[in-house]
């Protein structure tokens, strides 16, 4: 079985500030959350913040500080979504999107 990274990694796709991810059904993160309506947890969408950080800096980072979390609409298997991410000097500002929609922002203070 994959871990998290591991899957995220197979379905990273870069953007400018940012990457795509489509969620396969068999996405390990979906296993055990919800059976009857599997979701992606929000801890996973900080992490999808995490890894995209790290690839765009070229370097590893750690999350310090969640802060101003919003986390509207769910992700469900079959989604597809763009994260981005915004430098404002002490914290990025993380937007994720499906459908043009805003459906989570937070903002992740690193080190």
């Amino acid at each position: 079985m994959n871990s998290v990274i591991e899957d995220i990694e197979r379905i990273y796709k870069p953007i400018p500030n940012g990457a795509t991810f489509t969620f396969p059904e068999d996405f390990v993160a979906f296993n055990g959350h919800f059976p009857q309506q599997q979701l992606l947890p929000a801890v996973v969408q900080v992490e999808l913040a995490l890894f995209v950080l790290s690839k765009s800096l070229n370097k590893d980072v750690k999350l310090k500080n969640v802060k101003k979390a919003k986390f509207v609409s769910p992700i469900f298997p079959k989604d597809t979504v763009n994260l981005t991410y915004d430098n404002k000097d002490t914290f990025y500002d993380i937007s994720i999107k499906k459908d043009e929609k805003v459906i989570s922002t937070f903002q992740i203070i690193v080190e």
